[in-house]
């Protein structure tokens, strides 16, 4: 069990004054935006809100969600070949297809994602999930091959995870 995607450790705790549940890290007060413009506040993914004004997908991740986007930083598209990323930038088609591969519906956070779990995405392809727990530490997570990096950005309407690989839907 997650609270704002801190791991519950401790739940049910009784209090003279109502309940308490221990968790991993600090809550944040609710954030303040959509995911569209959540990621457009974030240095490391100054390469994807370009990518996305150019899809015009900001409406989708602007949609009432819940949505996870999984989404690549700005090392993840210095990994790409350049004829890659430029043919994607011609092709706005293809661009949805790759960045709606990115986003799946509910919220997920790394604490609460299982190893081997499948989440479909809006591409009506599905992520595979693959958790590392070590005790005593944060988990660490990889969707296909790109590893979950940061901290996940809460949003209105969901969530937003940094990672390191842009991902490909099967061809």
């Amino acid at each position: 069990m997650t609270a704002d995607g801190g791991l519950i450790s401790n739940p049910d705790n009784k209090a003279s004054n109502g309940v308490v549940h221990v968790v991993d890290q600090v809550l944040y007060p609710l954030p303040f935006d959509t995911i569209a413009n959540e990621v457009g506040m974030v240095d490391e993914l100054y390469e994807l809100s370009k990518v996305i004004e150019k899809a015009g997908f900001g409406k989708i991740l602007s949609d009432d969600g819940p949505l996870t986007f999984f989404a690549p930083t700005d090392d993840a598209f210095q990994k790409l070949p350049s004829a890659t990323l430029q043919n994607l930038l011609k092709n706005v088609t293809a661009l949805e297809d790759v960045l709606s591969y990115h986003v799946v519906s509910g919220v997920y956070y790394k604490a609460g994602i299982s190893n081997g779990e499948e989440l479909r995405t809006l591409q009506t392809g599905t992520l595979e999930c693959h958790v590392n727990r070590t005790s005593g530490s944060e988990p660490q997570v990889k969707i296909n091959n790109a590893k979950i990096v940061g901290f996940a950005v809460p949003a209105l309407n969901g969530a937003v995870h940094m990672i390191d690989t842009v991902l490909f839907p099967p061809k």
